[in-house]
């Protein structure tokens, strides 16, 4: 290959070439001083459609199993998607991993705004909160957890984290507290925050200094 390159640039084809030849040649070839002016890559037409596919193929998985919730498919499709971006340079793929990302924020921002708005309206409802929708909130905050441990090279450093759904309940803790000061301890409401507490105590171990 070296050889061929003194007299005329040696053409690879990732998809249709002889890879056992090109290999053969690399091996019985010397050293490469200068190897940005001996190599000069270039998309033929239909690598460069297939290439674009696949990343648009990626874009789609990734946003699918997003919204499935699926991290580890997600981790999947974008770590692949990663790497075809730093190895084409190509502006499409950049492009398809930026989108991908910026839809990864913002599926997780709607999905922690929608849970800490259906936490609230049951916390504050006359009955209080149940055991399903602390459960559903515990998921929420472990999901959360999981998806900055899986994601977090990839994401954006503004995304939301667990420390911001455990935040809001200490606000609608203190909150409450403080509403209900000065009522009588048997008041029916006094008697449902302190249950509230009780059954989140039990399920988030942050929340012990608040009962």
């Amino acid at each position: 290959m070296i050889n061929k390159t003194e007299k005329e640039a040696q053409k690879i084809d990732p998809i249709n070439g002889d890879r056992k030849s090109l290999i053969g040649k690399l091996k019985r070839a010397k050293g490469i001083s200068c190897p940005a002016r001996a190599f000069r890559f270039s998309l033929s037409g239909d690598t460069y459609r297939t290439i674009a596919n696949e990343a648009q193929r990626y874009e789609m998985s990734i946003r699918c199993a997003a919204k499935h919730k699926n991290i580890d498919l997600v981790k999947y499709y974008l770590d692949i998607l990663k790497v075809l971006k730093d190895l084409t340079k190509e502006g499409f793929v950049q492009d398809a991993y930026e989108k991908s990302v910026r839809f990864i924020n913002e599926n997780i921002d709607e999905y922690c705004s929608e849970i800490m708005k259906k936490f609230n309206r049951a916390f504050e409802s006359q009955d209080g909160l149940r055991e399903d929708d602390i459960r559903e909130y515990k998921n929420a905050v472990e999901y959360i957890q999981a998806i900055h441990k899986q994601l977090g090279e990839h994401l954006q450093s503004g995304l939301v984290s667990s420390a911001a759904l455990l935040q809001n309940i200490h606000i609608k803790l203190w909150e409450r507290r403080h509403d209900l000061e000065g009522k009588d301890i048997y008041c029916p409401s006094v008697e449902i925050f302190l249950l509230n507490i009780y059954m989140l105590k039990a399920a988030f171990e942050e929340l012990e200094l608040d009962y």
